[in-house]
């Protein structure tokens, strides 16, 4: 939940196939009604076609997962985790990483873009996250990180 937009990622899957979708929505964070509304029928027809009766978990980074966290609870009767945005964005990346062909690329120094499979030395690299500012990150390991340099003006 982010300065101006909230982001929502969900997991889907059709009764009798294996596997599942990701399904992407955003949201300005002035909207979060809208938000709270969309998250409510998500949940209805959660429960109705889970079968298994699993409890529902959401989490939320950034600084709305704080702000908002009571909001949530009130509205949506869920406890939303709070995790930490970076440690989630480096992992989401690692999971790119591993399992997703052609997904993440590096660009030489003449600025060529190239491809791996499964590139061979993952570290160091440097994330760039863009939201409501910039942050440079340089990441050493899975969970070794530093913000190096950013600004507080953001696309």
């Amino acid at each position: 939940i982010g300065g101006s937009l909230i982001k929502v990622v969900y997991f889907s899957r059709r009764p009798g196939v294996a596997g599942g979708r990701l399904n992407f929505a955003r949201f300005e964070t002035s909207h979060i009604d809208a938000c709270i509304e969309f998250l409510q029928t998500l949940i209805a027809e959660s429960k109705s076609s889970d079968a298994n009766g699993r409890p529902l978990q959401i989490s939320a980074t950034g600084g709305g997962a704080h702000k908002y966290h009571q909001l949530l609870l009130d509205r949506l009767n869920i406890d939303a985790h709070k995790e930490d945005e970076m440690e989630c964005i480096i992992t989401g990346i690692h999971f790119f990483i591993e399992h997703i062909p052609n997904e993440v690329f590096m660009l030489s120094e003449q600025g060529e873009m190239r491809f791996e499979e499964t590139p061979k030395d993952r570290f160091p690299f440097l994330l760039v996250n863009i939201g409501s500012g910039v942050s440079l990150i340089k990441v050493t390991g899975p969970h070794e990180y530093e913000r190096i340099s950013g600004t507080s003006v953001g696309g």
